[in-house]
């Protein structure tokens, strides 16, 4: 059974004081060392809970200590110690039967383990490349806050994750560079790890600055800061926190940074050039379409407009971009009104688009060239940059937004409605191995997405992420042609120079 908020945060008190009688730098090379012991599976590094770890690391930089004469020596059974402390606050959190919905249980765990789970993505790091490196507007951003190109940041993020993918040594030199002296200068190899990286000295400095939180038992449930900075610079070498902390920065490290740089700038921008990348995910697809553009030229004013309309025998499939993510209160939240009031511009936003659209197409069929026909068995896919954890639409009306999906479900008639199980909301990663999936497999969107609400409407099989529904449709899912083209791009060139 799940503790109070006090009783959490007294547990929380000891840990912090018993932490501060110890010196910052002895205690975070042990608990790495710690991290980095040898297992025998990628399960026995799970049950380590890092993010209780890193969580520990966290709070022994970012509160202020006294001066103490006398700190004492960190011993094994001071780390066992604190260690046995923290793992109990596994216990004072809320139960799942103690959420209104178990969906909001498992988000706020999604939100904060999945990242320690995932293998490396090419595809992700990839995709930076096609959305990022040809912009001018992004490249003088990116340069004026690192000092550094983003192709060639692209570049050195591949050469640096192969290190931590198959070395058990988890830090680094600028020497370790040094195959690629001739093709990058020192300068430039040191911007790249100074982007990504924290110096020691000025930990505390920077995790206060991050730091989101404003206590209680919801900041168990966050994703470590550390995604921002995976590397600590100690002396002359680069200590990564954690593998798959490295991995998740590697992989949105870009998009993060020019949305901390200037967040309503970079809304504006991306929203379109997001929304553009679908393109090729469709055109690969060899799917028929119809574009916003098109349909836009098409309708009377007032009708709401999706981006993509996927028409094929069988069905209408709505494709609504929303170049967003969660926020950091989004993610460690069981409340439904932070919930909805985040996800009001995207989820919410888009259901509404694409019934008012329906509905005039229903009102219309096959006036208007620039839409489909009507068909009484639709979708709609909202595609995401990263992970907004709804599930399908009867999950997120079910555990999350029930009475906002009622007030838009009365405006239209009943034959114009989009099933709630017909609702998908999915990442820009699912969105590009869907394509992959209708073009190598040769099957329809239709038949995929009827796999997913069979799936769904049994318990036994239910997925929590539209990925599963696309893992348990084939097992042989690989990246479209345009990531895998781009990746060997990248690659190529980095391998014959090191081979040489």
């Amino acid at each position: 059974m799940g503790r109070n908020r006090s009783e959490y945060q007294q547990k929380v008190s000891k840990i912090k004081s018993f932490i501060k009688r110890f010196n910052k730098i002895v205690l975070l090379n042990s608990l790495l060392g710690y991290l980095y012991q040898p297992v025998n599976n990628e399960i026995d590094q799970f049950k380590k809970t890092p993010w209780v770890i890193l969580l520990l690391i966290k709070w022994t930089f970012i509160q202020k200590k006294k001066t103490i004469k006398n700190e004492q020596y960190l011993t094994q059974n001071n780390i066992n110690t604190l260690l046995k402390m923290s793992h109990d606050l596994s216990r004072m959190i809320k139960m799942p039967s103690e959420y209104s919905h178990h969906i909001l249980f498992f988000r706020n765990i999604a939100y904060q383990q999945f990242i320690y789970q995932q293998r490396l993505s090419i595809p992700e790091m990839s995709r930076q490349a096609l959305l990022f490196e040809a912009n001018d507007s992004y490249n003088q951003k990116f340069y004026e806050l690192f000092d550094i190109k983003i192709k060639t940041f692209i570049e050195l993020s591949f050469v640096i994750v192969s290190h931590f993918l198959s070395d058990i040594e988890y830090s680094i030199n600028l020497n370790w560079f040094s195959p690629l002296f001739n093709k990058y200068d020192k300068a430039t190899i040191s911007n790249f790890l100074k982007a990504i990286s924290v110096n020691v000295e000025d930990l505390e400095t920077k995790l206060n600055v991050t730091n989101k939180s404003k206590g209680g038992n919801q900041e168990y449930f966050e994703q470590t800061p550390f995604v921002q900075f995976p590397l600590i610079f100690n002396g002359n070498r680069y200590t990564c926190i954690n593998p798959y902390i490295m991995y998740r920065c590697m992989e949105y490290f870009i998009y993060d940074s020019l949305k901390d740089y200037d967040a309503q700038w970079f809304v504006n921008s991306f929203g379109n050039h997001f929304e553009k990348y679908l393109h090729l995910g469709l055109d690969y697809s060899q799917v028929s379409y119809f574009t916003e553009d098109q349909m836009v030229s098409s309708l009377t004013q007032g009708v709401k407009v999706v981006d993509y309309i996927i028409s094929e025998e069988g069905c209408n499939c709505f494709i609504d971009a929303k170049a967003v993510e969660m926020s950091y209160l989004g993610k460690i939240t069981d409340s439904l009104e932070i919930i909805q009031n985040k996800v009001k511009n995207s989820a919410i936003k888009a259901i509404n688009q694409a019934i008012s659209l329906n509905e005039y197409i229903d009102k219309n069929n096959g006036e208007n060239e620039g839409l489909p026909k009507f068909n009484s068995v639709s979708y709609l896919l909202v595609v995401t940059y990263k992970e907004l954890y709804l599930g399908n639409g009867k999950t997120f009306y079910d555990a999350i937004a029930s009475s906002k999906i009622d007030e838009i479900y009365n405006l239209y008639q009943d034959s114009s409605i989009i099933p709630l199980e017909n609702i998908f909301f999915i990442t820009i990663d699912s969105f590009d191995q869907l394509m992959s999936l209708i073009k190598n497999n040769e099957c329809s969107i239709n038949t995929i997405l009827q796999h997913a609400i069979k799936n769904d409407s049994d318990k036994k099989t239910m997925k929590f992420d539209f990925s599963q529904h696309i893992s348990s449709f084939s097992s042989n899912i690989k990246p479209p042609d345009y990531l895998i083209e781009k990746a060997n791009s990248i690659l190529m060139p980095l391998e014959n120079i090191l081979n040489s």
